[in-house]
């Protein structure tokens, strides 16, 4: 365990390894509020569970860019943020990103098959056995939400309740609006063909932080233009699955222009792929009284997003947790 000082608040933060098929090793980041001595221990941890899963070529490193460096005074971060304000959190690493082992290299041909069947349930799992019975949150943002929304859609029978599902930059189909949203898409897609054929994974900083298989990365660029949403490995699809199984409450924040993927048009077509559900839908724009009009990374990255859009967020939080014991419980 490791203390960690954000905004003047002592976090504690936890790092699990969770065997996943295979021999893969997941990385698993847990983050939460440090409690007093007269609390000392795992069962002093009561606050919801927040799940949270990093986009198409980034990592853990989104929800808290500074983890690294714990610097005292910092005011980055989705992750220590709901920490702070008592939350137990979760960043999650799918197989080859952040701290999963093997790392990824030329040979392996992961999709997105392996992580909706294979790494989110091992996930889950385990953060049900370090909080059994309680009720989860899970935070996305791009791929990691329609991810986490595979995932709702396949398993069966999930290992705890999912209070609700909070989207950040989400849109499973890229809608191709204006001649600069098509250029930059192709740039995007040409750039991740260009890094495969030469590293044998798609990498670089054009890209992303953080590097992906060549099989993931193919099958998203597939999925972002194809109309039909199904599983590549076995055709599962999920849009008729969904309407078999109503999505809980759902929050979709989006940047209100349309020059890039995950903007406010793709979220809402995704919207109508998902069916009828209980979903707040938020435009983050000047025009819509936010302090900036941020890029997709800039949702989560911006040294403003805590005090402007994370804050509904937070509220948001607070609104769908009131039914669950765990969520209310206060922290000394």
């Amino acid at each position: 365990m490791q203390t960690i000082c954000w905004n003047q608040t002592h976090l504690n933060y936890e790092f699990h390894c969770v065997k996943a098929t295979g021999g893969i090793q997941l990385g698993l980041h847990r983050l939460y509020r440090q409690r007093g001595s007269h609390e000392r221990g795992k069962e002093a941890v009561t606050g919801t569970p927040v799940l949270m899963l990093a986009d198409f070529m980034e990592d853990q490193s989104i929800f808290f860019p500074d983890m690294e460096h714990s610097k005292p005074d910092t005011r980055l971060g989705l992750a220590p943020m709901l920490a702070s304000e008592g939350y137990d959190v979760f960043m999650l690493d799918l197989r080859g990103k952040g701290r999963s082992w093997p790392a990824l290299s030329g040979e392996q041909n992961w999709g997105l098959h392996q992580a909706i069947m294979e790494d989110i349930p091992s996930h889950l799992t385990a953060v049900a056995r370090l909080r059994p019975g309680c009720p989860q949150i899970w935070i996305g943002k791009g791929l990691g939400s329609v991810l986490l929304t595979c995932a709702y859609a396949r398993i069966d029978v999930l290992p705890a309740q999912v209070l609700g599902i909070a989207h950040l930059g989400a849109g499973r189909q890229s809608l191709l609006a204006n001649m600069g949203k098509a250029i930059r898409d192709q740039v995007w897609r040409l750039s991740q063909q260009l890094s495969g054929l030469l590293f044998g994974q798609v990498k670089g900083a054009l890209l992303g932080p953080a590097q992906e298989s060549r099989q993931l990365a193919k099958e998203w660029r597939n999925w972002r233009m194809n109309p039909e949403w199904r599983d590549p490995y076995d055709g599962f699809n999920f849009r008729l699955a969904l309407k078999q199984k109503t999505l809980p409450s759902c929050l979709y924040m989006n940047v209100k222009s349309s020059s890039g993927a995950g903007d406010l048009m793709d979220c809402k077509h995704w919207l109508e792929e998902l069916g009828e559900h209980d979903a707040i839908v938020m435009a983050i724009s000047r025009a819509s009284g936010n302090l900036h009009n941020y890029s997709g990374r800039e949702l989560l990255t911006h040294k403003d997003a805590i005090d402007d859009h994370l804050l509904n967020l937070h509220h948001w939080l607070v609104h769908i947790c009131r039914g669950s014991p765990e969520s209310e419980k206060k922290l000394a």
